[in-house]
């Protein structure tokens, strides 16, 4: 006879402890004004500048910028800047500097911008619950659902905290799943089981011992969620219509179920649920390995 069927997961449904309140302000700093700076050219004669042109006087100067004369080989040159209303009208030669080769780069300062704070509110959530327990959150905008699978979090030691930056001025409802998890389908419950490494395998002197049990060490690099109990014939049946089972009751796990069987269920059940919004359109279930199920049974 088949083993019972257990389930490995990622998945969500049942409501943990979620606080919401508006909490977090967005601040967006925008320009009053459309401020620009002045450009220039420099004119090189026997190693001095003698000139510097303005081709465009910008924009939004309150006081003189300064100029930075970049390139050209040379040095010691100083300019003074003449202001008409808020652009540069001017710049004056007071020391033409000396070694020039080419004409430097002329840069003129950015006029100062005046900036206002645009501020809205943003919905800001926080989470209570035991430290290390893994949930996954969720988002409608009808309390009823369809819901939208958000992210995962770790709750610390004074919980955890998000902020919808994304919801704008729609209305959203939020909920979160702790790692124990109600079934969408049941009464079966799932739990997180975090990443860690084990030894499988037996001992030679061991009886009734195989020979491809050697041992060897493991390492589960990812954590999963895993059927605390062996799915319900009631379960099996609401998602496959029928109840093989020889032990008939509904509460009963679920027996003389192949392996064929046993992955349909997880496949029909995946598309069930993602269905109804219990889980995320990346999350499946499936038969856990040998690897999973001996790690969580320890």
């Amino acid at each position: 006879m088949p083993p019972a069927l257990r389930i490995a997961v990622v998945a969500f449904r049942r409501l943990s402890t979620l606080n919401t309140r508006l909490s977090t302000v967005l601040l967006t700093l925008l320009p009053l004004s459309a401020a620009a700076p002045a450009t220039g050219i420099a004119t090189v004669a026997a190693g001095r500048i003698t000139e510097i042109t303005v081709t465009s006087g910008g924009s939004g100067y309150a006081t003189r910028p300064w100029v930075r004369l970049t390139g050209g080989g040379g040095k010691g040159a100083e300019v003074e800047v003449v202001l008409e209303a808020d652009q540069v009208v001017d710049v004056r030669i007071l020391q033409g500097g000396s070694g020039y080769t080419n004409a430097p780069i002329v840069t003129f300062s950015w006029p100062p911008v005046t900036l206002d704070v645009a501020a809205r509110w943003v919905p800001g959530l926080t989470f209570q619950g035991l430290p290390g327990t893994r949930i996954a959150v969720q988002w409608a905008t009808n309390s009823l659902g369809p819901w939208n699978y958000w992210t995962h979090l770790t709750l610390g030691t004074n919980g955890a905290t998000l902020a919808d930056f994304d919801a704008g001025n729609e209305t959203r409802f939020y909920r979160s799943a702790s790692s124990v998890v109600q079934l969408g389908t049941g009464t079966g419950m799932l739990v997180w089981i975090p990443p860690g490494r084990l030894r499988m395998g037996s001992p030679k002197t061991e009886p009734g011992r195989n020979d491809d049990e050697t041992p060897h060490e493991v390492t589960l690099s990812k954590g999963f969620w895993m059927g605390r109990c062996e799915v319900t014939q009631a379960e099996y049946a609401f998602v496959m219509g029928t109840n093989p089972s020889h032990f008939n009751r509904p509460d009963l796990p679920v027996e003389r179920v192949s392996w064929t069987e046993a992955t349909e269920y997880c496949r029909r059940l995946t598309l069930l649920d993602r269905a109804a919004g219990r889980i995320a359109a990346h999350e499946v279930y499936r038969l856990p390995t040998e690897a999973q199920w001996e790690y969580a049974a320890r």
